[in-house]
This record gives C-alpha cells, sequence and structure tokens, in this order.
C-alpha cells in the first residue's frame, strides 16, 4: 500500500542518487507510458539508479519523472533502509499518538503478511521509541527483542522504518569520517623535531556524527 501523506511535499529542487522514492497515494492515473514504467518500480527499495536501468530510461529522464511527481505530492524521497544505518524519533513523532487515521496507516503499512490482523500499534511505536544515536537498526532490534521481519507479530521492521522515515517521525544518523593527521606526525611525534619532549602527539582519526540534509 501507498502512504497517505499528511505533511507539505517534498522541495523537487534536488534529487540524489541514492535515495529512493516511496509513493505516498496509490490513488491517482500517471498522465503517460513513461511515467506508469518508473511508477511500477517505485517499491520502497529502488532508488533512482536501479529504475533507470529498468526502464532503459536514461538518469536525467528518471530524474524529471521524479521531479514531477514530488512537485504534485505523490512520491517522497528518503534513504534506503539498511540494517547498519542509524536512526534516531524526531520531535514529530509524537504526533503519531495523536492521529487516529495515522496509527491505522502505521500498522496497515508495515503489515508483514496484509492477511493476518495488523501489528500492535504500541509494539511498534515503543519500536520506533527504542531508536538512537548510538545503535544501528539491527542492534535496536537486538536489544527490542524483534526480528527484522517479526512473523508472530506481523510486523516488517523495514517497512516501519520506512513509514517513519516518509513521514518525517525519524531522522538517520550518518558517520563522516574526519581525518585529523597532519603529514609531519609519524609514530606519534612530529618527524621534524629531535627534541622528545617538543615533539607533539600524532592526532588521529576520528568519526563524528552529523544529521542527513533534509531529513
Amino acid at each position: 500500500p501507498a502512504l497517505v501523506e499528511f505533511l507539505p511535499p517534498s522541495s523537487p529542487n534536488e534529487i540524489r542518487v541514492h535515495e529512493v522514492p516511496v509513493l505516498l497515494f496509490d490513488n491517482f492515473t500517471p498522465v503517460e507510458d513513461e511515467e506508469e514504467a518508473v511508477l511500477a518500480l517505485i517499491d520502497g527499495h529502488n532508488n533512482l539508479l536501479n529504475i533507470a536501468a529498468a526502464t532503459n530510461l536514461q538518469v536525467e529522464q528518471v530524474v524529471e519523472h521524479l521531479r514531477n511527481l514530488l512537485g504534485r505530492g505523490l512520491i517522497r524521497l528518503i534513504d534506503r533502509i539498511r540494517p547498519g544505518n542509524k536512526y534516531v524519533p524526531t520531535t514529530q513523532l509524537v504526533d503519531l499518538l495523536s492521529s487516529r487515521q495515522m496509527q491505522v496507516k502505521c500498522v496497515e503499512y508495515c503489515a508483514l503478511d496484509p492477511d493476518k490482523p495488523p501489528p500492535d500499534f504500541n509494539r511498534a511505536y515503543r519500536m520506533l521509541c527504542s531508536l538512537s544515536h548510538d545503535k544501528t537498526l539491527a542492534q535496536a532490534c537486538t536489544d527490542f527483542g524483534i526480528a527484522e521481519k517479526d512473523e508472530e507479530g506481523n510486523l516488517d521492521v523495514v517497512k516501519l522504518i520506512r513509514f517513519a522515515r516518509a513521514s518525517r517521525f525519524l531522522r538517520r544518523l550518518d558517520h563522516f569520517p574526519i581525518w585529523t593527521n597532519h603529514p609531519d606526525y609519524q609514530h606519534g611525534a612530529r618527524s621534524t623535531s629531535s627534541d622528545p619532549k617538543k615533539a607533539e602527539p600524532a592526532k588521529t582519526l576520528s568519526k563524528v556524527l552529523l544529521m542527513s540534509d533534509g531529513d
């Protein structure tokens, strides 16, 4: 099922090749055959390059179709959900508690088997709240005691994260390595200094966590 969107549409100005389009509505008619071919491949997993390769369209053509769909408020771009990604709740997550309509859409969307009773919303919500900057999605699932595809609870965690990302309830964190080692540093001291007391300690490779731009 597609996601029903209650938020303003994404800006169509920039489309990055690694982003994955997600349908927000499914009750509309494509305006042309090429658009229909692109829509058929929007599954929450395929990115821009995957769609271009599968449709035999040029990347620029797919970009234009996606930009058009964004401008019409029919899709939203998110990251590809991976077990090694890190996510944190946004302040908007609490809005999910006050909207019964969004709660129903959430459990319908993330159901592992749509023919079975939908997942328990409270459990799905607690799972989203358990995400933090110091845990990958896989680690968070382990700590929460849930499998990526929880057959007993009929919950698909990847779909749950996809729903939360498209609804702006979660933000993805990135690791950006910052190299601070000066070329004159070797083995913990400056190679240009012969006096151990004046030798400065070597700087090391450090990592920082930054939130994804606009996500």
